[in-house]
Parts: C-alpha cells; sequence; structure tokens
C-alpha cells in the first residue's frame, strides 16, 4: 500500500487473542453484556437447584459441563479456534511461529496476519476506543482491531488517534453511543423475553397454577 503515514505491528500470542476476545466483549455494550451474562448465571442457578431436587445425575453432569465450558472459553477455546482461523485462511495446517500482524494505513487500512492480508476502508469503521495499553477499533459491529500503543512502527499512537478520529468523522462512518444503546437493547430483547417467559412459568409451577 503506497502513502503509509501509520503501520503497527505486533506478534499474535495466545494472549494477545485472549485481551482481544475481552476487549470486544466491552462493544457488545453493558445492556447486552449483562443480559448475556444475568440469563447464563440465572440457567445454572435453575439448573443446580432441579438437579439437587430431582437427582437427576444427567442433570448434574450436563450443569458442570456448562460451567467448565463457561470457565474455560475465553482462556483455551477462543485462542484455539482464532488460531485455527488464522491457518484456514492462509491455506496451511500449522500457523509458523511467531505470526505477525502488521496493520498499515493510509488511503485505506490494510491488515495482514501471517501471508493472508486484508484491505478496508475507513467507512466502515464504526467505534473507537483506548486505554492504557490498546487503540482499539472496529470494522462493523462484530470485527475488533487492537493496536499496541508502543508497537507503532511508522508514527506513534497520539497523532495515531487524532488522524483515525479525523479521518472517520470526515466520512460520517462512527457510531454514538445512544445508536451502540437502542441496537444493544433491539438484540437483547429477545433474550430478555424469553428469561421473563422461563421465569414466569417457574414461579406458576412452582405456585402449583399449571
Amino acid at each position: 500500500m503506497d502513502d503509509i503515514v501509520f503501520e503497527n505491528e505486533y506478534e499474535i500470542t495466545k494472549q494477545f487473542i485472549r485481551s482481544e476476545y475481552k476487549l470486544s466483549q466491552k462493544r457488545s455494550g453493558k445492556l447486552n453484556l449483562w443480559v448475556s451474562h444475568g440469563s447464563t448465571v440465572f440457567y445454572v442457578v435453575i439448573l443446580s437447584v432441579y438437579a439437587v431436587f430431582s437427582r437427576n445425575i444427567l442433570i448434574c453432569a450436563f450443569n458442570t459441563l456448562v460451567v467448565v465450558l463457561l470457565l474455560t472459553y475465553p482462556y483455551f477455546i477462543v485462542p484455539a479456534q482464532t488460531l485455527k482461523g488464522f491457518a484456514r485462511l492462509s491455506g496451511v495446517k500449522t500457523l509458523p511461529s511467531p505470526i505477525i500482524r502488521t496493520v498499515s494505513f493510509g488511503e485505506s487500512i490494510l491488515m495482514q496476519t501471517g501471508n493472508t492480508a486484508v484491505t478496508y476502508s475507513y467507512d466502515k469503521v464504526r467505534y473507537i476506543e483506548e486505554n492504557d495499553e490498546y487503540i482499539y477499533f472496529w470494522i462493523g459491529t462484530l470485527m475488533i482491531v487492537p493496536l499496541y500503543k508502543n508497537s507503532f512502527t511508522i508514527g506513534n499512537s497520539d497523532d495515531f488517534t487524532t488522524f483515525l478520529y479525523e479521518k472517520c468523522s470526515e466520512l460520517g462512518s462512527l457510531r454514538s453511543k445512544r445508536k451502540l444503546f437502542w441496537r444493544d437493547f433491539i438484540s437483547a430483547s429477545p433474550l430478555i423475553i424469553f428469561d421473563i417467559a422461563v421465569l414466569t412459568y417457574i414461579c406458576l409451577k412452582f405456585m402449583k397454577i399449571i
């Protein structure tokens, strides 16, 4: 890509993938995140109570499996599946180590992971945030691109943040927090309604109304 004004390069490790996953969960929005986590806890508790009172070994085993998967998913399953995905895109069974990702910014955004390169336009960037360690932005509403602040090989993190905000603001691609809230509310509504229906059914069953 010609006329590169900023470039960020870093190694993709399992720890990085875990951090990437945690950052992506933040953009799910507080409402959506609380509902999904609360719903999971709700069903685990319900299953546990049911298993204790019914003395059903299968339900106990299933509930234990769910808890184990929930605890291990961000730490083991996500990194393994992500690395497999990179290998599949690269057309190889095993990726070389280390895996280097280079993200370049010029007329467009070029992201190269290993020997796989993808180009994105700035009008696809929806959100930009940062913390002490990362600057991270979203392509669409699902794909997160984290950049280490200390890994710029061209330019620096402060100038880059200003550049990206100005570039995306000119194109009008950035989404407001209000739009994010309503998007989260709409996506969380079916789960909220389902949880209320299940809770209502359990209460009515307990009261022997049905």
